[in-house]
This record gives C-alpha cells, structure tokens and sequence, in this order.
C-alpha cells in the first residue's frame, strides 16, 4: 500500500511540470500545403532524391516553406524514404522529420512523423501524401501534415 500511495505521490507531483514541458506547438493540428517538387535525381542505388517548394494553395500560392527528401527501395515495390519539411512563416517556424515506407505504386500514401524542431519540437502523427499532377522530373502533390 505504501508503495501505491508513493507512486501517486510521485505522478501527481510531475504531472504539473510535463504538462508544462510539453511544447503547445505539438498541439493537434492538420497543416495542408501543396509542395511543387523538383531537381528529382536518381540515386546510384535505385533510389531517388528532390527537393521541393511548399506553398499554401496551390502551385501559385504563398511559398511556406521546402521540403527535401531521399528514398531507397525496400524490396519489392516498396520505398523507404526519409523527409525533412522546413516552414518558414504562415504555419509556424521550424521542422518536421518524417521517416516511412510506402508502396511505391501508390498515389495516396501516409508516412510516420518521427520528430521536429523549433515549433515542432516533439512533433508526432503522419503526414498524407497526394500526387495531383506528375512526371517524371517535377510533379505537384497534396501534403497533409496530421500533427498529433
């Protein structure tokens, strides 16, 4: 009983100072932007890289930042690919880092968020991906950022 009642001793006492440790920038929230991807270039491995600019609506929109991404196979027609999405502006300052695998016939995929920086330090949940227009050196695609 005694060890019951100095456990809850103890939660009750750190419950206060995490919830103050915990960044209000990881709050739930879902940022839409649309990224523009080029410089595609294929890898030595069969893999790929690019770089891409993300907008706020559309091709056209403001640009709220760029992401950089590397992808290797994984087998079959599976990817692994390893993301880092930079904001600058309008959706907040910072990074979000996102590493997956995905089939890489798909056009509508989610990947895991694995972490961030700045105002999304502690950043959790997946981002969902949508190819809306693409070839093979450039494309357009839908990026939902499903912050947990």
């Amino acid at each position: 009983m005694r060890r019951y009642l100095l456990a809850s001793v103890v939660a009750a006492a750190l419950l206060p100072v995490l919830a103050i440790a915990s960044p209000a920038s990881a709050a739930a929230q879902t940022i839409t932007v649309y990224d523009h991807t080029s410089h595609y270039r294929p890898t030595s491995t069969g893999g790929f890289t690019f770089n891409g600019t993300m907008h706020a609506d559309s091709r056209s929109g403001p640009v709220v930042g760029n992401v950089k991404v590397h992808c290797e196979p994984a087998g079959g027609k599976n990817e692994t690919c390893e993301a880092t999405a930079t904001f600058s502006g309008q959706f907040g300052n910072g990074q979000i880092f996102v590493l997956g695998t995905f089939n890489g016939n798909k056009n509508h995929f989610f990947l895991p968020i694995t972490g961030g920086n700045g105002d999304f330090t502690g950043a959790t949940g997946q981002v969902e991906r949508t190819g809306i227009n693409q070839n093979a050196n450039s494309g357009l695609e839908l990026l939902e950022f499903h912050l947990k």
